[in-house]
């Protein structure tokens, strides 16, 4: 695999140095390093079972399956084993006779018994919520991945795709042996499980598949800010990146696509945003990410491009190498046009990407067009009392894509190539809309600007519902700013950004000290959560500290950046960005 992408590396760069010099070109590298990072999590661990591919795993799960639907049959019998009975009693009769281990599944398959065996929804919930207090992080996703698996088995191909099949439905099917509902179905009944157990940030993710589009849960560990779990039916994976790579796919229905749409446990929308190839493929075309994943966080992106602009248009060629494992490469061409009151920006770029994973076999790989137009619309500027240049904007994104994917989950043959395909053609598409209300105002020596920006974007209003779709708020994103000079020479700048998300609320605050040509610049600041659940993709969710550093040229045609981040989960992070403009 290495001597492929070194021979894709290789090609880009002598791209990059056959070009003759006649116009405006820039060259642009953005460069990442991490401290060696070793797989901390193992998913047999919440599955108490061997991998998803291996034949023990379906052995053992249908065994399981087998066990919960006898708990099932006895309580519709109203036998004396489990009817009526307490769960601590349940919990310590199973620690007496199987030992801690044992008695974990155990206990886990009796209260799946009886969330399926329940008559509704108030009755499971009250089920959970009492459970929760004898169980673990492993076993609250073992009952997650065990009742997907089942609700998998009752999977109904024709299901009509306009209304709700609700989780009174599907536990009635899993009783009496019937079919309701598709993946969307099933995974609200399983994130639902996961919120009443007590897993907060427990979502459901919609993005597209080779072939079609898919939903499923993702859940992150509350005291493991780094074990991100996805539950696609019975099958789990972890992905250990608290940040909007965490919500790759990289599983037997692996995504494709450039847009995540997240919604809440109970199935309604919670937030949008870019996946790691849409956050690329907006980078080419000069597409602002700001805008396209409002307060999202994305690590370890490796970017090197070369820009060639004459007049209105950019023509663009470009090769990304992530820390993920996701490499891109590609060309394509943009136009931007500028007026008093409107800015336009629009473009297309052909792209080939692919995808493995050191840890475990998963390859991806995928050819596709990427297009869009973003436009910002502004008034004219006013003052109003002490505060000044008052505007406001409407900022909107329309982009998609489209292509053929491929992934596997076999090993590369001897030429390192992907084997035993599966894949289809693709589509996907995304939309964002975003108001903003600018200002500005002078105390003393210090000057101060202000912007609030509400987002927004067109969402199903369930996502079990394919037919109703809305505009739905997402968020509020609110940053002021202040400069006042230290020194003849010397600038400091103080900017604090709130990131106000439905469920919850962080922050990001930084020092910056400049000099007043404009040749050198450190920044100290520092990103962490203030309220409530945001989502871990989002800025500030885990607490991080930065320093950063950067130079310019006098003739301001080369600069130089380093950012040096450490957090939690992941230790320091080092971040290079370089410019180089003829």
């Amino acid at each position: 695999m290495r001597s492929i992408i070194g021979m894709r590396e290789i090609l880009f760069i002598t791209f990059l140095c056959s070009l003759n010099v006649f116009a405006d070109i820039d060259f642009t590298i953005e460069k990442s390093f991490y401290q060696d990072h070793q797989i901390k999590y193992d998913a047999k661990e919440l599955t108490y079972n061997s991998e998803y591919n291996e034949s023990s795993y379906w052995f053992k799960t249908k065994y399981r399956e087998f066990i919960i639907g006898n708990i099932v049959n006895c309580l519709e019998n109203n036998c004396t084993t489990y009817h009526q009975r307490d769960l601590d009693e349940i919990y310590n009769e199973s620690q007496n006779q199987f030992g801690e281990k044992d008695a974990q599944v155990y206990f886990s398959n009796v209260v799946a018994g009886l969330v399926i065996s329940a008559d509704d929804s108030l009755e499971r919930q009250n089920i959970l919520l009492e459970a929760k207090e004898y169980m673990n992080f492993n076993q609250k996703i073992y009952i997650g991945h065990t009742l997907g698996h089942m609700m998998n088995n009752h999977y109904d191909h024709d299901r009509d795709p306009d209304g709700i099949v609700s989780q009174d439905e599907i536990y009635r099917a899993q009783r009496n042996g019937y079919d309701a509902g598709v993946c969307r179905d099933i995974a609200v009944a399983q994130a639902t499980v996961l919120k009443d157990l007590g897993i907060s940030e427990t979502y459901i993710l919609d993005y597209a598949t080779a072939g079609d589009g898919h939903a499923m849960v993702i859940a992150q560990d509350p005291d493991n800010k780094d074990r991100i779990v996805s539950l696609n039916y019975g099958e789990v994976r972890i992905n250990e990146s608290p940040s909007a790579q965490g919500l790759s796919q990289d599983s037997s229905l692996a995504d494709f696509g450039i847009s995540y749409r997240i919604f809440n446990a109970d199935g309604t929308p919670h937030d949008r945003l870019s996946t790691e190839l849409g956050y690329v493929l907006n980078k080419v075309l000069g597409f602002d990410n700001n805008l396209s994943s409002p307060g999202s966080k994305f690590d370890g992106i490796n970017f090197s491009s070369v820009d060639y602009t004459k007049g209105i248009f950019t023509a663009t060629a470009f090769y990304s190498d992530n820390a993920s494992g996701l490499n891109t490469l590609g060309a394509g061409v943009s136009l931007r046009r500028d007026t008093e009151h409107l800015t336009l920006n629009a473009g297309a770029t052909g792209y080939h990407s692919r995808k493995s994973l050191k840890h475990r076999e998963f390859h991806s790989q995928s050819i596709g067009i990427f297009g869009g137009i973003e436009a910002q619309l502004r008034t004219g500027k006013t003052d109003f009392g002490f505060l000044k240049n008052i505007y406001a904007d409407t900022r909107v994104l329309v982009s998609g894509s489209m292509g053929k994917g491929d992934y596997s989950n076999e090993k590369l043959d001897e030429n390192n190539e992907i084997d035993a395909l599966d894949g289809d053609y693709f589509r996907s598409e995304h939309h964002m809309l975003a108001s903003s209300l600018y200002a500005e105002s002078n105390f003393a020596n210090m000057t101060w600007r202000g912007i609030v920006t509400a987002h927004a974007s067109i969402m199903k209003d369930d996502i079990r519902n394919e037919s109703h779709h809305s505009l739905h708020y997402l968020g509020t994103t609110i940053k002021n700013q202040f400069n006042t000079p230290i020194s003849d020479e010397y600038t400091l700048t103080l900017e604090n950004t709130l990131y106000l998300k439905q469920n919850g609320s962080t922050m990001d605050f930084n020092a910056e000290v400049r000099s007043g040509d404009d040749l050198f610049s450190f920044q100290l600041g520092t990103s962490r959560p203030i309220s409530g659940q945001t989502g871990y993709w989002t800025t500030g969710h885990e607490k991080e500290t930065y320093f950063k550093l950067k130079a310019n040229s006098r003739d301001n045609r080369f600069s130089l950046g380093l950012k040096i981040g450490k957090t939690e989960s992941h230790g320091t992070t080092y971040r290079l960005e370089s410019e180089f403009r003829f």
